[in-house]
């Protein structure tokens, strides 16, 4: 199909009806996504190294609680004056699990983040931003593609928008307990949820079941104490001698040898020959 022929049937207000078939049809991966005011987006396939941060972010999620509860480009819903927006954010993180449908709601989110990319930075760094604020989106991450990832956290604020609180590398917020960064009634297990917390060893100091002083075999009470020789008195003793003596009495095996002829014509042949042995 033509450009020209897209362009013929584009219907004068693109649903999220018309996304989810546009998307079904479309055999290079991208992706047709819709603003609050009706603006049409097409954003191409992702490449490696935004799988690769995506990747990443979903494991550090799944470590933390998040398992059950994390959409990779999930649809969502947002209703805005010119009717449904429809975005689907890299990731999105809800209070519990959203279950399976083609466009959720955004009730219920947590958190959603954007690995940037130049075909799509503009819209991922001011349109996006006025829409998840506007859905009421607690927390927004966006993930740049330079040295440091840098990720860019914003939290929404009392007046409806979005304050940019920190900035650091990926590296560093994935060391980060996860709490620290998500609203407080996540859901998540909390930080220090450790089932043997700092002062709650099972084996503290002081309770070692063998402490010093009272080893079951402290030193000089040693059973086998060294040069002490625990064999049975009462075996045999293998001197050199005795064990010459006991090799002669054993018959050995008949040597055979093989006498060879010389031909002159350097054919060897042979006869084997039994010589018994001498005792």
């Amino acid at each position: 199909m033509s450009a020209a022929t897209i362009g013929r049937h584009m219907p004068a207000d693109v649903t999220l009806d018309d996304l989810t078939a546009m998307i079904a049809a479309d055999r290079h991966g991208h992706r047709y996504e819709t603003s609050m005011h009706g603006v049409l987006t097409v954003v191409p396939a992702p490449d490696d190294g935004h799988a690769d941060l995506v990747a990443r972010l979903t494991s550090w999620f799944d470590g933390n609680g998040g398992t059950g509860r994390l959409r990779q480009a999930p649809g969502l819903r947002i209703t805005g004056p010119a009717g449904d927006a429809g975005r689907f954010p890299d990731l999105a993180l809800w209070h519990s699990d959203p279950g399976r449908a083609t466009w959720h709601a955004a009730d219920g989110i947590l958190l959603v983040i954007e690995v940037l990319s130049p075909a799509s930075e503009a819209t991922d760094e001011v349109t996006k931003v006025e829409e998840y604020a506007h859905a009421g989106i607690p927390r927004y991450w966006t993930v740049a593609r330079d040295a440091a990832d840098t990720t860019t956290i914003r939290c929404l604020t009392a007046g409806g928008g979005y304050r940019a609180t920190a900035m650091m590398p990926l590296s560093w917020l994935l060391a980060r307990p996860i709490t620290d960064l998500l609203p407080a009634g996540n859901g998540l297990p909390p930080a220090g949820n450790d089932p043997h917390p700092v002062g709650n060893d099972p084996h503290p100091v002081g309770n070692d079941p063998h402490p010093a002083g009272n080893d079951p075999h402290p030193a000089g009470n040693d059973p086998h104490p060294a040069g002490t020789d625990t064999s049975d008195p009462t075996a045999p003793r293998w001197t050199p001698r005795r064990l010459h003596n006991w090799r002669k009495r054993v018959p050995a095996p008949p040597h055979r040898r093989v006498k060879m002829s010389r031909r002159s014509a350097g054919v060897v042949t042979g006869r084997s020959q039994t010589k018994p042995r001498h005792t």
